[in-house]
């Protein structure tokens, strides 16, 4: 009796569990998809990221430029109020306070026009003024002054020698050379001689005083009156308060005027500028 020796096949509570993946036995287990969520939420994040580095990048660009300015511009929104920086105001309140004259003609614009010598290129006035000059450096530069034989010259020089505690005496020579000169290089330039303007010393400012002003006006007077065809223009009552200073009002530190205070000055050496019709000045 042969035994059967093959082996007995397992019992069903043995068997291995069905397995749903063929590949399963043979390598490792596949990582499971995202879900649409997960993406719909990390394409938000981007997106917010995205807008954020791109308004910040303009809104510092529209700043650079200019900030609301720039962007008023851009949208050509012309209702709105222009934003001026500081010094911009004050250019703009003096401008409205100088004077309309009749056949004008205008240079507008941005600083390379405030900053060309217009008048000088086109119009007869010439200014030849320089801060802080004496009447020693005014002597010394003459020459470029008479090269054009000028109809007139309009002469205002003595402060800068006073604070520098120059003579009185001095000063006055120095006018003298320089009224000479004129004489000698444009015989028929006419020279008109400013007496030197008041100061005020109230509450600190120039260090020379209006006593000494007063003295060197006088002394001018009396040269210029010696010289033909030289006239001395006296403005100085004309710009003193009630206690002999110069006003308040048309001073910026004491001893500049400022923009009222040449409409001021203005206005009293216009008829020796364009004498009225009939009168020679």
């Amino acid at each position: 009796m042969d035994q059967d020796l093959r082996p007995a096949s397992p019992s069903p509570e043995f068997a291995p569990p069905p397995s749903s993946d063929v590949g399963a036995a043979s390598g490792p287990a596949r990582p499971r998809r995202p879900s649409l969520r997960r993406w719909l939420d990390a394409l938000l994040v981007v997106s917010l990221t995205v807008n954020t580095i791109g308004i910040t990048i303009v809104a510092m660009r529209i700043k650079r430029k200019g900030g609301m300015h720039y962007l008023m511009e851009r949208l050509d929104i012309r209702d709105a109020q222009v934003e001026r920086l500081p010094f911009q105001v004050d250019w703009v309140a003096r401008l409205r306070k100088l004077p309309d004259t009749e056949g004008e003609i205008v240079f507008a614009g941005d600083s390379i026009i405030a900053a060309g010598p217009w008048a000088d290129l086109y119009s007869p006035i010439k200014n030849r003024g320089i801060g802080g000059e004496s009447s020693r450096g005014l002597l010394d530069r003459l020459d470029e002054i008479t090269s054009s034989r000028p109809k007139k010259i309009f002469i205002l020089i003595g402060t800068n020698c006073l604070a520098a505690d120059l003579p009185i005496a001095q000063v006055v020579r120095n006018h003298r050379k320089i009224l000479e000169r004129v004489r000698e290089e444009s015989p028929r330039t006419r020279v008109y001689v400013i007496s030197v303007l008041p100061v005020n010393q109230v509450g600190g400012g120039p260090v020379h005083d209006n006593a000494s002003i007063r003295e060197l006006n006088r002394q001018l007077k009396d040269l210029v009156e010696g010289f033909a065809g030289a006239t001395f223009i006296d403005v100085f009552d004309k710009l003193v308060d009630g206690d002999g200073n110069l006003r308040k009002e048309w001073t910026v530190d004491g001893l500049h005027l400022n923009d009222d205070g040449y409409l001021v000055l203005g206005r009293l050496l216009e008829p020796y500028v364009y004498p009225p019709t009939g009168r020679a000045h």
